[in-house]
């Protein structure tokens, strides 16, 4: 989502009331992406062996605001 890492802090902070440090976002981030590597990895072995790919970047809004 291509959020910073300060934005993600104040998100929990403000909207779900949890004080996480920038710090332990980070760390947090960087387990999950070692713990979705495997799936990851397999996705995109997939991706590649398919004869055609299509994306489809069509946006959409939920109760005003982009998705």
């Amino acid at each position: 989502m291509r959020q910073s890492i300060g934005n993600i802090a104040r998100f929990f902070t403000e909207g779900v009331g949890l004080s996480w440090s920038k710090g332990s976002i980070s760390q947090c981030l960087c387990g999950l992406m070692e713990t979705l590597e495997p799936v990851t990895e397999k996705l995109w072995e997939d991706l590649l062996r398919e004869p055609l790919v299509h994306v489809d970047e069509t946006g959409w809004r939920e109760d005003g605001y982009r998705r």
